[in-house]
């Protein structure tokens, strides 16, 4: 066989091998990315029926209210010493449970604000399914309603809190509601915006099934006043999260952003406690 026959036909074999280990890889990279998409569930909330059972400590009451679908929804109160005329209602961040919430139960509690601090489904060992948006809605609609009840206080008299992924809860009560407060800790405007904003992961942006549109929310208040904290060294959502639902706000209170340029994602609260009370009682004071 003449060399120019030989080299041709080797060359369609390495050919030939190429196309199969490329369309292999593809296969095995297209496969990878539906694992990612169908399991997002997993990324976005990671404690998902971890089986992590935290018995509430003897000052806390731990409640049980009913969601729209007729789901059970743990709930954790704790009732202030000398309460003042309002509640709150906690939403954790997702790599936390509801006991991630109870310093800042505590601290209001000092304050005489009794707060109800909810879990999420499948968080906890609780069984009643996935957290899905539309049901983490309903749940917190349910037991912010369940606190006006039975604190026999109106909106205006209550303060929503949301850390993180619950920010996102917050804003949606919020809007619902238009509580008297609302307190966002290490927010964002949209799921979809933080995404984008990662190398990887903002290539699945187009097929993320939450949205928790916080700065839509934002939008809609009329008569909250807003406070957000955030660190400037926030390595999961960056800065200008807040600045842009700042920016969004339009409604007739005041929205207040307080910043550490040394705090983190987890580490904001600590580093401005004390504007946050100041914040928050300056609320209350100009309804």
């Amino acid at each position: 066989m003449p060399a120019s026959s030989r080299l041709r036909t080797t060359f369609r074999l390495r050919w030939a091998r190429c196309r199969r280990v490329g369309a292999h890889l593809a296969l095995t990279l297209l496969a990878v990315c539906i694992a990612i998409v169908m399991t997002q569930d997993l990324h976005i909330f990671p404690l998902l029926a971890t089986g992590r059972d935290s018995a509430p400590p003897a000052d806390i009451e731990a409640l049980s209210v009913r969601s729209a679908d007729g789901s059970a929804v743990p709930v954790w109160r704790l009732r202030a010493q000398a309460p003042k005329p309002h509640a709150a209602l906690l939403l954790h961040g997702n790599a936390t449970t509801v006991a991630g919430t109870l310093h800042l139960q505590r601290w209001l509690a000092g304050k005489g604000i009794t707060t109800y601090s909810m879990e999420y489904r499948g968080y906890n060992g609780f069984g009643s399914g996935w957290p899905s948006e539309p049901r983490l809605y309903e749940d917190a609609q349910a037991t912010f309603e369940t606190m006006l009840r039975e604190e026999g206080i109106g909106a205006l008299d209550a303060l929503v809190l949301g850390t993180s992924i619950g920010s996102g809860i917050a804003s949606h009560i919020a809007a619902r509601y238009q509580p008297g407060v609302l307190v966002l800790i290490s927010p964002y405007t949209s799921l979809p915006d933080v995404a984008r904003e990662r190398s990887f992961f903002g290539f699945f942006t187009p097929f993320l099934w939450y949205r928790f549109p916080s700065q839509e929310n934002v939008k809609r208040l009329s008569r909250t006043c807003v406070v957000a904290a955030h660190g400037r060294k926030d390595s999961v959502i960056p800065f200008h999260h807040p600045e842009v639902l700042r920016d969004a706000y339009t409604g007739t209170k005041t929205f207040t952003l307080l910043e550490s340029p040394d705090a983190g994602h987890n580490s904001i609260f600590r580093a401005v406690e004390g504007q946050l009370a100041e914040a928050i009682e300056s609320c209350f004071v100009r309804q």
